[in-house]
């Protein structure tokens, strides 16, 4: 692995109120770090969740306006779920297939993702069971955003990834997912380092690159939490990652290729991702 440090410090900025929708979200971060004597420094990492990101955006959908398609009614009953859920989730993006309980969707910003992101958890309000969150619309661009705000305020470089929870196949449990970022190197190929062509014995490695975006993400995760831990950003501090081309596409896959070549079958993604879970083609 390339160079990025040696050592790293991570914590949550404490005392950030709950995001309401329409809010901006850098103030009260801006804030908190004031409340605990704390700057941002070159080079640091903002993980933010998704979910405040989604609330700032107003990206809550009220199902009692959503009128399913006969498509929807037709997959929510293999799936059991509410078709205007599944009508919601169906808008995301790209349909790769379903399991007894979720949908594997392409998003319109190039992620596989169980149910498109459409979260119901941690939504204040009357008849919040008729409420769903998505995903940021532009993750990168909200991202990028955010991150020029920091910059502009704290007048030094920092690096912003916006993070949500997801599975991976053949593993159980959460992790932390990069869904957008701005200013983070995402990606370290090891097969372009004419350096680490070979291993400390001379052998010819087979490692062709790293994912680092994910790793940085479920470092966030750690600290964050997935209930009323009420973390939602998190400061990684001593890693030299500062990138100003990449962002969180070039983690993206090749599902709609493989979908086109009628591999899809073949890919991993086509497997126990988790309990009970198992996709197949539609």
């Amino acid at each position: 692995m390339a160079y990025f440090g040696d050592s790293l410090h991570a914590f949550a900025v404490k005392g950030i109120p709950l995001i309401e929708m329409g809010q901006d979200i850098v103030e009260p971060v801006i804030h908190a770090l004031d409340n605990m004597n704390e700057t941002l420094q070159e080079n640091d990492i903002i993980v933010i969740t998704s979910k405040i990101v989604s609330k700032a955006e107003n990206r809550l959908v009220d199902l009692r306006e959503i009128k399913p398609s006969e498509r929807a009614k037709q997959i929510g009953k293999r799936v059991n779920r509410d078709p205007r859920i599944v009508e919601v989730i169906l808008q995301q993006g790209n349909l790769l297939g379903f399991g007894p309980r979720n949908i594997l969707i392409e998003t319109s910003f190039g992620f596989i993702l169980e149910n498109a992101g459409v979260d119901a958890s941690n939504i204040s309000g009357v008849n919040n069971e008729n409420l769903v969150m998505l995903l940021p619309k532009n993750p990168n661009k909200s991202a990028a955003y955010i991150r020029q705000r920091f910059i502009e305020y704290y007048k030094t470089n920092v690096g912003v990834l916006i993070q949500d929870s997801s599975r991976r196949a053949w593993r159980k449990g959460l992790i932390g997912l990069c869904i957008g970022s701005s200013g983070i190197k995402m990606l370290d190929v090891v097969s372009n380092d004419p350096i680490r062509k070979s291993d400390l014995y001379g052998i010819p490695t087979q490692v062709s690159s790293i994912n680092i975006g994910d790793q940085i993400s479920s470092t966030g995760n750690l600290l964050m939490g997935e209930a009323a831990e009420g973390m939602p950003v998190i400061i990684i501090r001593g890693l030299n990652l500062v990138d100003e081309t990449e962002t969180s596409h070039t983690l993206n896959s090749r599902a709609r290729t493989l979908l086109e070549n009628n591999e899809i079958e073949k890919s991993s993604i086509f497997v126990e991702t988790s309990h009970n879970s198992f996709y197949r083609k539609t």
